[in-house]
């Protein structure tokens, strides 16, 4: 299969409207959704270690698709973790509540568990729009829920 991109013919391509600088977000609502990627963020702080998990959940719902004319939609969920001494996942009474409740949701909060196992599973995502610092809208998942 031949591409229809042509770098050469690309770089003289004219254009006479400008380009969108607002990305279109998911709509609020709640879809069922898949873990599509699970990253981790870290950094220090005032002295003290910081992680923020990040999850990447594919919206699965056909007239989200369509509304938003994509293949498809994407939208985060991110949250600090707490962590053991020896740098490990703690599950001390009133630690990582939102990775709880993921977990949970996802029928993983029992028994042996790696994040790793969150990759590919399914569940009912509540998405909502939050402003940010500039003004702008973005949306992210702010609860999980079990599919049944």
């Amino acid at each position: 299969m031949t591409s229809i991109f042509d770098p050469d013919t690309f770089m003289d391509q004219e254009v006479s409207e400008g380009n969108s600088t607002e990305r279109l977000l998911c709509p609020p609502g709640v879809y069922s959704a898949s873990v599509e990627e699970v990253k981790f963020s870290n950094g220090e702080k005032e002295g003290r270690e910081w992680v923020m998990m990040s999850l990447k959940w594919s919206i699965d719902d056909p007239s989200v698709l369509s509304e938003l004319k994509r293949d498809k939609v994407t939208v985060r969920q991110s949250f600090f973790i707490d962590l053991t001494e020896d740098g490990g996942i703690s599950t001390e009474k009133g630690s990582n509540v939102q990775l709880g409740k993921v977990r949970k949701a996802l029928g993983l909060n029992e028994g042996r568990f790696s994040p790793r196992m969150l990759m590919g599973q399914m569940a009912l995502v509540e998405v909502v729009h939050r402003a940010q610092k500039d003004g702008t809208l973005s949306d992210e998942v702010k609860s999980v829920a079990s599919l049944g």
